[in-house]
């Protein structure tokens, strides 16, 4: 059976111990930042882009509009959503990104 509140949980953890400032539409919140996403690509309409950075973060923290080319800020950089995915636990997402270079 799926316990959501201790998936809440840990991730809560999680992101304490790693945290790093977010700002998304205005909203601030705090993620895990991880390297998970090193080495990886994602392809958008044909074209690769390499992740420069994976964050991990509450999903009921985060406006649901966040997706693809949103701009984020990171740990006071500004970075591009590539790819947003809801863990299976429904609690986190996992939100791979790319420098912006403008």
């Amino acid at each position: 059976m799926l316990n959501v509140a201790e998936f809440a949980s840990d991730l809560t953890e999680i992101i304490a111990d790693l945290p790093v400032a977010c700002v998304f539409s205005g909203r601030a919140f705090n993620a895990a930042s991880t390297d998970a996403g090193m080495n990886r690509s994602v392809e958008i309409d044909g074209v690769l882009f390499e992740i420069d950075r994976t964050i991990i973060c509450n999903a009921a923290e985060v406006a649901s509009t966040i997706a693809p080319p949103e701009l984020i800020t990171v740990g006071g950089a500004r970075y591009r959503v590539l790819k947003v995915s809801k863990h299976q636990d429904g609690v986190g997402l996992e939100i791979d990104l790319k420098t912006e270079t403008q």
